[in-house]
């Protein structure tokens, strides 16, 4: 979800009205997936207070995150989750990487080769533990994308 802030008329009255507290910029919270892509794209062309991203697919190619800089982006990306490894290259993720590790750990911008390492064990481990369950997802890369499972890590 985004909200979107329109500029303070030139009329607005004095230091305590509403409408001057809101005046600074847009606010977003977006979605997961296809609405945080929106919301990065959105954010590319009306600079926002923050912006917060969650299972999020790569969305630009360099010039576009340079475009970004400077902005307040958090990227959330829980352990396996797919659609975060999608597109392929030239595109790229803009925004702070908040990762969530199998574990449901909040890690701030960690070392990439420590990723791979953790997404290796939480493959082997959903494997033995979950996959072959009925009801379940056969990979982990399909079920870590679920809104459930980010919401259950970051609550």
């Amino acid at each position: 979800m985004c909200t979107w802030v329109s500029p303070v008329p030139s009329s607005a009255s004095g230091p305590k009205s509403s409408r001057n507290w809101l005046a600074p910029a847009l606010s977003c919270s977006p979605g997961h997936s296809l609405g945080a892509a929106l919301a990065t794209l959105a954010a590319s062309r009306q600079p926002c207070a923050g912006l917060l991203t969650y299972g999020s697919p790569r969305v630009g190619d360099r010039d576009f995150g340079q475009a970004l800089a400077g902005q307040r982006i958090r990227r959330f990306v829980n352990c396996c989750d797919l659609v975060c490894r999608v597109p392929p290259e030239p595109y790229r993720h803009v925004g702070e990487l908040h990762y969530i590790d199998r574990d449901r750990r909040l890690n701030v911008s960690p070392d990439p080769e420590a990723i791979e390492s953790e997404q290796w064990r939480a493959h082997l481990e959903y494997t033995v533990l979950w996959a072959w369950r009925w009801g379940n997802l056969v990979v982990r890369d399909l079920a870590d994308h679920a809104p459930v499972n980010y919401s259950g890590a970051l609550l």
